[in-house]
């Protein structure tokens, strides 16, 4: 559909608009919850738009022309576990009083 392919091709500018995000957020506590958040971030984007399975099971790179598929299971569930654990470190170390905004450090 004419809406299905409009989101489509909407979805890897948003992605990324939403990992830069991620990753600001974490910079705002820690390195340690930046880096989880990129990872995580990475992880997802690898699942979702390079390394796909097709409905046949394997793997197929999403570049290839003709080749479609669905996000990469296991890579999209390390992807959240590793995003869900940034905002547990993050989380942490705003209760312990030990979170020290990255840009500020940078200054000092």
């Amino acid at each position: 559909s004419v809406v299905g392919r409009a989101l489509a091709s909407a979805s890897k500018p948003l992605f990324v608009v939403s990992a830069v995000l991620l990753i600001v957020a974490g910079l705002a506590c820690s390195w340690l919850a930046a880096l989880t958040a990129a990872g995580g971030s990475l992880l997802l984007y690898l699942s979702m738009f390079v390394v796909l399975d097709d409905d046949m099971g394997s793997s197929s790179m999403a570049g290839m022309s003709g080749m479609s598929g669905r996000a990469n299971v296991p890579l999209f569930w390390a992807g959240s576990v590793v995003i869900v654990v940034s905002f547990v470190v993050s989380r942490w170390r705003r209760r312990q009083g030990n979170c020290a905004p990255v840009v500020s450090l940078l200054r000092q």
